[in-house]
Formats: C-alpha cells, sequence, structure tokens
C-alpha cells in the first residue's frame, strides 16, 4: 500500500513538470535514470527560444496563461531543479505485486500519510510554483504594477541585457524601469518608454521630457551650455527644466518653454514674468529698466503686476505691465492710486494739476463718486475722483454744493438768482450739505423746494395732499392759496382781483375762478387763454389778430397806426440834418431818427443805435437796424400793396462807402414821409431808387 501511493505520488510529480515546465528552465540529466519519462519530456522540451521585450508580449491574464502552457521562449542553459529529486528504482515494481488493502483492513493509522510520502508531494508542489521564464505583469508590494522578468524560475533584477537590449530592472522589486533615468555603475542612463536603455548622444525625448546625452549615452545633470544656450538638468533625474522656476546651488532661475534660461532677459511662466541677470539668475525687490521701476517679489522673484504691496512701511502699486510710476496715476480693478516721487501711494489730500483730490489714508485709494468727512467738514469727490471747489456735484442721486474749500455748503446758498437749501443735519456717517427737495421747515416758516432744490417763489406749489399753496416772493408759504381750482384767502374766504403765480398773471372774480377771454379792468382790456393765464405779444383770437403789451393791456393797433401817421404828417416842412443826434422836433430830422420821434409819439420805441442807421450791414450791427426788427416779427414783404399805414419802409444804402440806406414812414396811396438830404420832411413816392421792402417793426 504504502509503494503505491509513492509510485502515484512520482506519477503527479511526473506531470506536474511536463505540464509546468518554464522555457528558460529545461530539466538537466538525472543523477539516477530510473525515471526515462521525466528525463524524455525534459529533453524533447529543451529547444531555446529568442527572448523579447516585455512591450512585444501580450500582457493580459489571458495571455499570461497562454504564456504559460506554450512558453515563448527558452532559457540559454538547461538545469535541473535543485529541489527536484528522482523516483526510486524499485516503486514501480513495489506498486504493480502489492495486493490492494480492502477498505475494511485499513487502519486509522495506515491512514495518515508517510513522512516520506508527504515531502514528496510538498517537492510537487514546488515545482508546480516555478514561474515560466520571460516578461511578466505583476503587482508588487505597494500595489506598484509593472513588467518583471524571470529566468530560471526567479525574478531578475539590477541591469541586465535580454534579448540584445539592456534593462534595468529595480533591485528589491525587479520592476522594470521604463521612461526614466537610473543609475548604471554610477553613471546616469536612461531608459525608453518599452524599457530598453536609449543610446548614443544629443537631445533625447521620451513624451514630452527632454533629455541630454553625452559619451558613453549617459544622461546629463546640472547645467549645461548646448549651441550657446544655458540648459539646467535635474542632478536626480537628469530632466531638462522648462517652463518653470526652479532653485539651483541656492539660487533660483527661470527656464523658458524650450527649456533655455536666457541672461538679462525677461521671461514668462504662466501669468508670471520674472527677470533674470547675467548669471541667468532670478533678481530681486527693486529694478529699474528703462527708465520704468519694477518690484520682483523677495522670495519668489515674480514681477508684481496690476496689484498693491507693502515693502517697508510704504504701500507701492504697480499697474498691468508691471511698471510702478512716479507722481503718476495707476488704476487696479476698479480703484485708482496716485503716486510720489518714490513710486509709493500716496494718502490723504492730494492735488494733481488744479484739481484736488482725496486719497484714503490706509489704502490710498482716490475717492470718487462719494461724500465723505475729514476732520468734521464733508467733501464730496465727483465719478472722476476730482472734489471741486464752489460747484454742485452730484453723488449717486444726491447733489452738494461746495464752497471755496471743497466743503459741502449746508443752510441756504444763493446760486445765481436761486435760493437753495443744504440740509444741516449729520446722516449715521456724519455726512451733511444734501440738497433738499419738496416741503421744508426754516426758521419757522415752511417753503418748497422743486425737484431741482430751486426754492419756489410768486408762484402756487402743489403739496401731497392736493392742496395749491402760494409761496411768497421770499420764498415762504402763505398768502393765498388754491384748491380744486378756487382761491382762498388765508383765514379761508375766496380770494378775489390779480394774482401773480411766477411769471403768470391772473384775474379771479369773486367766486374764486381764473377769469378766461376778455375783461376790462379799470378802463384797459384785456384777454385771458384757457388756463386764466393773461397773455402779451401777438394773438390771434377768434380769427383776428390782436396784440397786447408787456403788461398785457391790448393794443388798438388801428389807433396806434393812426398816432404814427399823424406823427409824420405834423413834421412835414422840417429840415433834414446829418447830425448823428437824430432828431429835433419841429426842426431837423435825418432819416431812421424821423421814423424813430414818429414811433415815440405814439407810445412805441424802435430800436436804434446812435451812429447807426435803419438799413443793417453785417451780423454785428443788425440789432440796432429798424430793418431787422421788422424781419425779426415776420412781418417783412416787398410788395408795396401788403403795407399798411404806419409801416416802415426801406431803401438800399445810397452810400457804398458808410452802407447807410434809407428809411421812411409809408402813410397808405404809395406814399411815405420821410427826411432826406435836399428835400427836408417831405412826402413821396415809395417808388423811389432802391425801394426793398417794408413792415411793421412792431405790430
Amino acid at each position: 500500500m504504502i509503494h503505491q501511493r509513492i509510485g502515484a505520488s512520482l506519477c503527479a510529480l511526473t506531470l506536474a513538470l511536463a505540464t509546468f515546465a518554464v522555457p528558460s528552465v529545461a530539466l538537466a540529466e538525472a543523477d539516477v535514470a530510473t525515471d526515462e519519462v521525466i528525463a524524455s519530456a525534459a529533453a524533447e522540451e529543451a529547444a531555446v527560444v529568442e527572448e523579447a521585450s516585455p512591450v512585444e508580449e501580450n500582457a493580459s491574464e489571458a495571455a499570461a496563461e497562454e504564456v504559460a502552457t506554450e512558453p515563448a521562449e527558452q532559457g540559454p542553459e538547461a538545469t535541473t531543479p535543485e529541489d527536484e529529486a528522482a523516483a526510486p528504482a524499485d516503486a514501480e515494481a513495489e506498486a504493480a505485486t502489492e495486493e490492494p488493502a480492502s477498505e475494511d483492513s485499513v487502519s486509522e493509522e495506515a491512514a495518515e500519510p508517510a513522512e516520506d510520502e508527504v515531502q514528496l508531494e510538498a517537492a510537487a508542489e514546488d515545482a508546480t510554483a516555478k514561474h515560466a521564464d520571460g516578461w511578466a505583469t505583476e503587482a508588487v508590494k505597494g500595489g506598484k504594477k509593472g513588467y518583471v522578468y524571470y529566468r530560471d524560475g526567479a525574478k531578475l533584477t539590477g541591469y541586465q541585457k535580454i534579448a540584445g537590449k539592456n534593462y534595468y530592472l529595480d533591485d528589491e522589486t525587479g520592476l522594470m524601469v521604463s521612461a526614466a533615468t537610473h543609475a548604471v555603475s554610477g553613471k546616469l542612463a536612461l531608459f525608453a518608454e518599452d524599457g530598453s536603455r536609449v543610446t548614443g548622444t544629443g537631445w533625447k525625448s521620451i513624451g514630452s521630457t527632454w533629455y541630454y546625452l553625452t559619451g558613453e549615452s549617459v544622461a546629463s545633470t546640472g547645467w549645461q551650455k548646448i549651441s550657446g544656450v544655458w540648459y539646467y538638468f535635474d542632478t536626480a533625474t537628469g530632466i531638462m527644466k522648462c517652463n518653470e522656476s526652479f532653485v539651483a546651488d541656492g539660487a533660483r532661475y527661470v527656464a523658458q518653454t524650450s527649456g533655455a534660461c536666457p541672461a538679462n532677459a525677461w521671461v514668462k511662466l504662466g501669468n508670471a514674468w520674472y527677470l533674470t541677470d547675467a548669471s541667468s539668475a532670478c533678481r530681486f525687490g527693486w529694478v529699474e529698466k528703462g527708465g520704468t521701476w519694477y518690484y520682483l517679489d523677495t522670495k519668489t522673484g515674480v514681477m508684481k503686476c496690476n496689484e498693491t504691496f507693502k515693502v517697508g512701511n510704504s504701500t507701492y502699486v504697480a499697474n498691468a505691465s508691471g511698471a510702478c510710476p512716479v507722481n503718476g496715476w495707476v488704476q487696479i480693478k476698479n480703484s485708482w492710486y496716485l503716486t510720489n516721487g518714490y513710486c509709493a501711494v500716496r494718502t490723504g489730500w492730494a492735488q494733481s494739476g488744479s484739481v484736488w483730490y482725496y486719497l484714503d489714508p490706509k489704502t490710498g485709494v482716490m475717492k470718487s463718486d462719494t461724500a465723505f468727512v475729514v476732520g468734521g467738514k464733508t467733501y464730496v469727490a465727483n465719478a472722476s475722483g476730482a472734489c471741486p471747489a464752489n460747484a454742485w456735484v452730484k453723488v449717486g442721486k444726491d447733489w452738494y454744493l461746495t464752497d471755496s474749500s471743497c466743503a459741502a455748503r449746508t443752510g441756504w446758498a444763493l446760486d445765481g438768482s436761486t435760493w437753495y437749501y443744504l440740509s444741516p443735519t449729520k446722516d449715521k456717517a456724519g455726512v451733511q450739505g444734501k440738497m433738499q427737495t419738496g416741503l421744508i421747515q426754516s426758521g419757522g416758516k415752511s417753503y418748497f423746494l422743486t425737484s431741482s432744490g430751486a426754492m419756489a417763489a410768486n408762484r402756487f406749489v402743489k403739496l401731497s395732499d392736493g392742496t395749491e399753496r402760494y409761496a411768497n416772493a421770499d420764498g415762504s408759504l402763505g398768502g393765498v392759496y388754491r384748491k380744486d381750482g378756487v382761491y382762498y384767502n388765508p383765514d379761508g374766504s375766496r380770494a378775489s382781483g390779480w394774482i401773480k403765480d411766477g411769471s403768470k398773471w391772473y384775474y379771479i372774480d369773486s367766486n374764486g375762478k381764473a377769469t378766461t377771454g376778455w375783461l376790462k379792468v379799470s378802463g384797459t382790456w384785456y384777454w385771458f387763454d384757457s388756463n386764466g393765464v393773461m397773455v402779451t405779444g401777438e394773438r390771434t383770437i377768434n380769427g383776428k389778430k390782436e396784440y397786447f403789451d408787456d403788461s398785457g393791456a391790448w393794443i388798438d393797433v388801428e389807433s396806434v397806426r393812426k398816432a404814427i401817421v399823424n406823427a409824420a404828417y405834423s413834421q412835414i416842412g422840417a429840415a433834414y440834418t446829418e447830425a448823428n443826434d437824430y432828431y429835433e422836433k419841429d426842426v431837423a430830422f435825418n432819416c431812421s431818427g424821423f421814423s424813430y420821434w414818429c414811433y415815440k409819439e405814439a407810445g412805441y420805441t424802435v430800436p436804434r443805435k446812435q451812429g447807426y442807421y435803419s438799413y443793417y450791414w453785417n451780423e454785428n450791427n443788425k440789432e440796432y437796424s429798424q430793418m431787422w426788427w421788422v424781419e425779426k416779427r415776420g412781418n417783412w414783404t416787398t410788395n408795396v400793396a401788403n403795407l399798411n399805414p404806419g409801416d416802415l419802409v426801406f431803401f438800399s444804402p445810397i452810400n457804398d462807402k458808410w452802407h447807410t440806406g434809407h428809411v421812411g414812414v409809408y402813410v397808405g396811396g404809395s406814399q411815405m414821409i420821410d427826411a432826406f438830404p435836399g428835400y427836408g420832411v417831405s412826402k413821396r413816392s415809395v417808388y423811389q431808387s432802391g425801394f426793398v421792402g417794408g413792415g411793421s417793426p412792431i405790430f
């Protein structure tokens, strides 16, 4: 029974060795030749197969099983595993002659395996665990996964030549080194992505990483000058520094995207700028270049830009280009700063040109579009930051009026001919001087300020309760008030008579209502429009042109025209004079003096300046011309048939040197009365040489 078990174990061992034989592990000739089957199988499998790199093999699980059953390579030397033992010579005979024991005859003791049987089974298991030779993918301690290489069932480590290529397998884990450098005999070797050593000299890249190989295919480290350009290679890995800032030999340097480390140059990495010196090292602190100052961080060497920063006890500011200007304005986002002669940020009051600005005493930020308090006084800065003197300044929705010191005024303030009220009350921030609108109380009286802030005077103002109160000449509300179109006295009785509302006049009847249409007051006719406002000047009423003087009194045009014509007739026979004194009643007149006198007698003034006559010859003197006033009123006509008695008629200049022209008074029937040299004051036809037109200067 014992012999049978030993024979069975040897058979199992033989099958295991035949099944799991590794290509690089061939069975050697056994010391004992009793097992010819094992020796024969080993001899048949002992062919040598060329070894390949791991990237040429399939690293998947299925491929790994395939490699185990169908070896891809055979080791150059076939050896017998040290733990493999030959089967005893008489084991097979004993197994054949021994009678099988019945189940009942086997004792519990016999059921336990013998000591030599356990050893043989252990040997068979060890032989089965041997790994196939060649490349394999493994996960080692720490979970790291990569390629390893087995030879003779053992994992190789160190510098190895496999299939004609050199590899480096980690000394501890056996993992293949790839896409990296590794020290070999004290020299830094470079290994490609497939793990094979990179040979040759010059620039070599693996992916986006660059190396430079010198003689004996050794990777350069430290500073190297290549084709006149300095580069730096990591002292541990040989990787070229590029697009980064780094420290070497205690100094900081910057490498461009190309890896170059330029001297005396600006270098940009991402959004950061650096400046190098003659040795290619980064510069730090204050640097002056081309008349412009820059500041480079004392730790990183990065140029300050578009920011404020502290150096010592002073604050400085660098614009978007990194420049730190002297006595200049710098904008950072939405904030403005002003620098002094040393590039430091100014604070407090600062004058730039003729304009005053206020810079925050802590941050240096210019005040703008705000009201602020300094020394207990309120100041205001407009949107540009200017703090003007004697000016209106708008901040948000609020208006302020400043005095000569740029401080906001308070209380009543007269600007031009208009009064404003600027609140003396301080808000939570201590600000005062906001222009007030609406109904206010001051000195025990009520006032109304319009939406523009102007104090209302001599007019009705409408309050929030719908009541319209009258603002007196001093702005105080009182006297007559109006409600629902009815005028009342302060005591509540209905008002009547003349009432002025601003520049408008009304006449209130006994019912307290404003009169409309025609109204005769104290012998004078007036006309009021549909709103009750008294009219002045020319108006078309019921299809007829009517005229009212500045007081609103109606003008009887026909009576006025008759008065002008009568005045002209009264001076026929008077002499003509060239004197600039344009008339002397019953004695002598010049032409424009005569027309002026006729209108004056009728109660109207026709503008005229001494030394000028009726006709104008340029824009500078036209307002002194009687002819221009006719044109201005729109009454000019060149057709004699359209003239009315009392109109003025004009003639072209009779003296080209002085361009004086001529004027007369039209009296109807194509006749005029004028003062003319050689004729004096006489009645003549308007069809004289040079007639240009005429019309009324007042109607």
